[in-house]
C-alpha cells in the first residue's frame, strides 16, 4: 500500500503581486490562513463587489487595508511566494 502525500496549499500567482491580490480576494479566510499560518495578514475580500469604485486592486487594497498593511503583505509575498 502506498501512502498518499498531501500537497501543501499554496498561492498560484508567483510573478505578479496585483494578480496575487485578486487571487486572495477570491479566497476564503480559512484558505488564506492555511497557507500563511501564523503570519496571516487580514485582507478585505470584497474587491469584485466594489471594483467599479476604485482604479484597480492596488487602490482598493490601499483604501481598505491601509498602506502599511498592504506593504507588509507585499513583503510577505516577496519573501514567501514570489518567483521572479
Amino acid at each position: 500500500m502506498t501512502a498518499t502525500v498531501q500537497k501543501k496549499p499554496a498561492f498560484k500567482n508567483k510573478k505578479n503581486f496585483e494578480r496575487f491580490l485578486v487571487e486572495i480576494d477570491g479566497m476564503g479566510e480559512s484558505a488564506i490562513r492555511d497557507i500563511m499560518g501564523d503570519e496571516y495578514i487580514d485582507t478585505p475580500g470584497f474587491y469584485q463587489d466594489e471594483k467599479k469604485h476604485y482604479s484597480g486592486i492596488m487602490d482598493f487594497m490601499t483604501w481598505n487595508m491601509g498602506a502599511s498593511e498592504l506593504q507588509a503583505l507585499k513583503e510577505w509575498w516577496l519573501k514567501n511566494v514570489h518567483k521572479g
